[in-house]
Protein backbone atom coordinates (compact mmCIF):
# COMPACT_ATOMS: atom_id res chain seq x y z
CA UNK A 1 0.00 0.00 0.00
CA UNK A 2 1.01 3.26 -0.82
CA UNK A 3 1.56 5.39 2.22
CA UNK A 4 0.98 9.11 2.76
CA UNK A 5 4.60 10.09 2.76
CA UNK A 6 4.85 8.08 -0.71
CA UNK A 7 2.07 10.05 -2.35
CA UNK A 8 3.06 13.13 -1.06
CA UNK A 9 6.65 12.72 -2.39
CA UNK A 10 5.35 10.97 -5.77
CA UNK A 11 2.84 13.99 -6.83
CA UNK A 12 5.61 16.44 -5.94
CA UNK A 13 8.02 14.60 -8.07
CA UNK A 14 5.20 14.88 -10.76
CA UNK A 15 4.38 18.52 -10.67
CA UNK A 16 8.10 19.89 -9.57
CA UNK A 17 9.32 17.61 -12.46
CA UNK A 18 6.70 17.86 -15.45
CA UNK A 19 4.57 20.44 -14.23
CA UNK A 20 0.76 20.86 -13.50
CA UNK A 21 -1.92 18.82 -14.33
CA UNK A 22 -2.99 20.09 -17.71
CA UNK A 23 -6.40 22.41 -17.03
CA UNK A 24 -5.76 21.46 -13.52
CA UNK A 25 -7.90 23.46 -12.33
CA UNK A 26 -10.69 23.61 -15.63
CA UNK A 27 -11.59 19.70 -16.02
CA UNK A 28 -10.82 18.95 -12.40
CA UNK A 29 -10.03 21.08 -9.41
CA UNK A 30 -10.04 19.53 -6.28
CA UNK A 31 -12.12 22.09 -4.19
CA UNK A 32 -14.42 18.96 -3.21
CA UNK A 33 -11.53 17.42 -1.94
CA UNK A 34 -10.02 19.90 -0.02
CA UNK A 35 -13.70 20.58 1.24
CA UNK A 36 -13.90 17.14 2.78
CA UNK A 37 -10.32 17.24 3.65
CA UNK A 38 -11.34 20.58 5.42
CA UNK A 39 -14.38 19.15 7.20
CA UNK A 40 -12.66 16.05 8.69
CA UNK A 41 -8.77 15.99 8.17
CA UNK A 42 -7.16 12.88 8.28
CA UNK A 43 -3.67 11.31 6.49
CA UNK A 44 -5.73 8.74 4.91
CA UNK A 45 -7.58 11.30 3.28
CA UNK A 46 -4.91 13.55 2.03
CA UNK A 47 -3.21 10.23 0.34
CA UNK A 48 -5.85 9.54 -1.80
CA UNK A 49 -5.98 13.19 -2.54
CA UNK A 50 -2.87 13.06 -3.89
CA UNK A 51 -3.47 9.65 -5.34
CA UNK A 52 -6.47 10.93 -7.38
CA UNK A 53 -4.51 13.94 -8.68
CA UNK A 54 -1.51 11.67 -9.74
CA UNK A 55 -4.29 9.62 -11.64
CA UNK A 56 -5.69 12.85 -13.00
CA UNK A 57 -1.83 13.89 -14.40
CA UNK A 58 -1.74 10.43 -16.32
CA UNK A 59 -5.22 10.96 -18.07
CA UNK A 60 -4.12 14.32 -19.37
CA UNK A 61 -0.20 14.89 -18.56
CA UNK A 62 1.09 18.25 -17.95
CA UNK A 63 -0.06 21.64 -18.71
CA UNK A 64 1.26 23.06 -21.98
CA UNK A 65 4.50 25.24 -22.26
CA UNK A 66 5.70 24.31 -18.47
CA UNK A 67 8.61 22.12 -17.70
CA UNK A 68 10.49 19.22 -18.68
CA UNK A 69 11.25 20.51 -22.38
CA UNK A 70 13.37 17.30 -22.99
CA UNK A 71 9.75 15.17 -23.23
CA UNK A 72 8.04 17.21 -25.52
CA UNK A 73 7.77 17.17 -29.29
CA UNK A 74 6.49 19.03 -31.67
CA UNK A 75 4.31 17.72 -34.80
CA UNK A 76 4.90 18.12 -38.12
CA UNK A 77 3.63 22.16 -38.80
CA UNK A 78 0.02 22.94 -40.54
CA UNK A 79 1.77 27.02 -41.24
CA UNK A 80 2.04 28.48 -37.73
CA UNK A 81 3.34 25.31 -36.30
CA UNK A 82 1.35 22.49 -33.87
CA UNK A 83 1.01 23.00 -29.55
CA UNK A 84 3.47 20.91 -28.21
CA UNK A 85 2.13 17.91 -26.95
CA UNK A 86 3.36 15.66 -24.22
CA UNK A 87 5.05 12.08 -25.10
CA UNK A 88 3.87 9.86 -22.08
CA UNK A 89 5.36 6.48 -24.06
CA UNK A 90 9.49 8.47 -24.65
CA UNK A 91 9.19 10.00 -20.97
CA UNK A 92 8.45 6.85 -19.02
CA UNK A 93 11.25 5.43 -21.29
CA UNK A 94 13.49 7.71 -19.92
CA UNK A 95 11.92 8.25 -16.51
CA UNK A 96 12.11 5.22 -14.69
CA UNK A 97 10.88 7.18 -12.26
CA UNK A 98 8.11 8.17 -14.01
CA UNK A 99 6.85 4.71 -15.06
CA UNK A 100 7.51 3.41 -11.52
CA UNK A 101 4.76 6.03 -10.54
CA UNK A 102 2.71 5.47 -13.02
CA UNK A 103 2.78 1.85 -12.60
CA UNK A 104 2.21 2.03 -8.54
CA UNK A 105 -0.45 4.39 -8.80
CA UNK A 106 -2.56 4.08 -11.62
CA UNK A 107 -1.62 0.27 -12.53
CA UNK A 108 -1.71 -0.89 -8.88
CA UNK A 109 1.28 -2.47 -8.50
CA UNK A 110 3.48 -3.51 -5.62
CA UNK A 111 6.72 -2.72 -5.49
Amino acid sequence: MITFAEAKKMRTYLWETYGDAHDYCGAYCADEEFDKLLARPTKAMARQMYLDQICYWFQVGPEDNTKSPHCWYEPPSTGWGEPLKFDMPYAMNKDPELKRIYRRVVMGEDE
